[in-house]
């Protein structure tokens, strides 16, 4: 299935325009229910300030977490954003993964 990135579901609800961001789901909806399932929502990318620099720690995070959560569509939650961590640590360590890709090539039969 092809995934559509769903920037209008972070920029919509940082901004409170609730109003033009029903009328998005409802249009999208009444053309073809099944554009929601390919949706990928998001609260924040690399490219944008946190989670919670753009919905805070309260009321207003907690709610735009849980649309995020029950909508059609893929969830895209980074957990260390929402904690407000600037960096993004993706995965293991390069040295780690280096050090394992060598033993393991040594126990290889």
């Amino acid at each position: 299935m092809h995934r559509v990135y769903n920037s209008a579901f972070m920029v919509m609800l940082r901004d409170e325009d609730n109003a033009k961001y029903r009328s998005v789901i409802k249009n999208t909806l009444e053309f073809d229910p099944d554009i929601m399932k390919r949706y990928v929502n998001f609260m924040s990318n690399p490219d944008e300030r946190t989670a919670v620099d753009q919905f805070g720690t309260g009321d207003k995070c907690f709610g735009v977490a849980a649309m995020m959560a029950t909508l059609p569509g893929l969830p895209c939650l980074d957990t260390d954003r929402l904690k407000g961590h600037r960096k993004i640590r993706h995965g293991v360590p390069a040295p780690a993964l280096r050090r394992d890709s060598r033993s393991l090539a040594r126990r290889a039969p």
